[in-house]
């Protein structure tokens, strides 16, 4: 079970980190899926840091790109950093 917070104000953002993955598997993908709807049910949106690019092509095939934020590992940084 996902627990995320039902008000917007206490949950913008959640953030996948599999920037040290190298692959997901369909658990995996059934997981990012299942926060996906428990995040925008709680009204906020979901970004996904990758790092290998194993992970960008299976997001891309999947069209999980089209609910998440994709963010390159090599690029991404904390905001006022």
């Amino acid at each position: 079970m996902i627990a995320l917070p039902q008000s917007p104000e206490t949950c913008q953002v959640v953030r996948l980190d599999l920037a040290a993955a190298g692959m997901v598997d369909s658990m995996g993908l059934n997981l990012i899926v299942k926060i996906c709807k428990h995040a925008q049910a709680a009204g906020a949106r979901v970004q996904v840091i990758y790092g290998h690019p194993n992970i960008l092509r299976t997001l891309l095939f999947t069209r999980l790109d089209r609910h998440v934020e994709l963010v390159n590992a090599g690029i991404a940084s904390e905001p006022g950093a």
